[in-house]
């Protein structure tokens, strides 16, 4: 040790992440450090340093921690030391380590770069270990909360309580449902006289709100009048999809009057009548988003999703494109535009805007319906939904008792308009 500036240890059981040495050379370490770890489990919460890193309060595990020259004999020390300590499991060194946090600097990569294997213990004589197969830790993981928001420099989601009523009060009556509907299209919608006729019946109560590939072609149709200023060059599968509809939704917050607020496409159409929708979303206003988690998620899912640095696991989310959103979950998603964060990764759109929210911790098992707003019919491991030319009897039935308010994917030839699902 005494010619070296620092020593590196690791354990037998440790675990690498794909990615450990492009991931070190972004991390700058204060010239005051001590220990640092390469991957721990934090007992308390930890202070966000610069990107990647953090400063560890009290933290365990020793699977991979570098020590520094000046620090090494009081480290050795520390980890010798048995006599008059308690502690659940006398062998386990990571809690003496942990003691010194106090006395010697000590920081930490966040997320964990590497973690303990799942292998059998010698100090509990059962195989286990302290983190997922993605690093993340098993254990306090409250200390944890809302630290990756702050490291994006993503406030946590401040949501409104209901103010509290005296007893002989009667409660407010909710604002009347008001729909913006963003239509993320090529041109016109396929079916205008439709949606020219959901509008009418609707009257002041919808918006309607456009971003085309073809300004010129929406101009002339329905779309007329509705397209927004700030306009993306979008593509299948970009993250230019995200910021459209980024676009969308900040033009649509700025009416006041608007709660909620609907993604939909050219081949889209409504197949409920706009007095069912209101009565609904007054019996229910959350929004409606039909999403999984990382657990419930596909591989394929994963797969794409992993590719968004320094997004904690319990954040991956997965949804449709086309989801409705109400006026907080809208505010929620746009106080911060972290949509670069996403672009390495494929079809974007649908995982930002539920990531998103669980990264600020928007109370979505309260306030979001899992439920699909917009039906599609898929087909077999295709990545795109079937095209309906013919409406049989039998899927105008299916499209009525379908509990979501939209239907796509009907091409201009589609005869779904004589079933009339729109009107009262």
């Amino acid at each position: 040790m005494a010619k070296s500036d620092a020593i590196l240890i690791f354990e037998d059981d440790v675990v690498f992440h794909p990615q450990l040495l492009e991931r070190l050379e972004e991390i700058t370490l204060p010239e005051d450090w001590g220990i640092f770890y390469l991957g721990c489990s934090h007992q308390r919460s930890p202070l966000p340093v610069g990107p990647g890193l953090v400063r560890a309060e009290y933290a365990l595990d020793t699977h991979a921690f570098a020590v520094k020259a000046p620090y090494y004999r009081k480290i050795m020390a520390g980890l010798s030391r048995r006599e008059g300590e308690a502690c659940e499991h006398p062998r386990a060194s990571d809690w003496f380590l942990a003691n010194l946090h106090k006395e010697i600097p000590t920081y930490a990569c966040y997320p964990n770069l590497a973690w303990q294997s799942h292998n059998p213990s010698d100090l509990i004589g059962a195989a286990y270990s302290n983190y997922t197969p993605n690093g993340e830790q098993r254990s306090c993981p409250h200390v944890m909360a809302g630290l990756q928001a702050e490291m994006w420099k993503v406030s946590p989601w401040q949501h409104s309580e209901p103010e509290e009523k005296e007893e002989e009060q009667r409660p407010a009556e909710p604002p009347s449902p008001k729909l913006g509907v963003l239509f993320l299209t090529r041109g016109d919608v396929c079916h205008p006289e439709i949606w020219r006729e959901f509008a009418t019946a609707a009257g002041t109560d919808i918006r309607i709100f456009s971003h085309p590939k073809s300004r010129t072609e929406a101009e002339q149709g329905f779309l007329s009048g509705s397209v927004i200023g700030e306009a993306h060059e979008t593509a299948w599968g970009d993250i230019s999809l995200v910021r459209a509809m980024l676009a969308l939704l900040r033009e649509g917050l700025k009416d006041e009057t608007l709660t909620h607020f609907a993604f939909a496409s050219e081949t889209c159409v409504p197949v409920k009548p706009w007095t069912e929708i209101r009565r609904r979303l007054r019996i229910d206003p959350r929004s409606m988003i039909h999403f999984d988690d990382c657990n419930s998620m596909k591989p394929l899912h994963r797969d794409r999703i992993q590719k968004v640095r320094d997004l904690p696991q319990g954040c991956w989310r997965i949804h449709p494109q086309w989801m409705l959103l109400d006026r907080e979950a809208a505010a929620c998603i746009l106080e911060h535009d972290v949509s670069e964060r996403f672009a390495n990764m494929s079809v974007p759109d649908e995982h930002y805007f539920g990531s998103i929210l669980a990264l600020r911790g928007f109370p979505e098992w309260e306030k979001i319906h899992r439920q699909h707003v917009t039906w599609v019919k898929w087909k077999e491991d295709s990545l795109h939904p079937m095209e309906l030319i013919h409406t049989s009897p039998q899927l105008a039935t299916e499209l009525t008792d379908f509990p979501g308010f939209f239907a796509r994917k009907f091409p201009a030839e589609s005869d779904v308009g004589k079933w009339a699902l729109h009107r009262d």
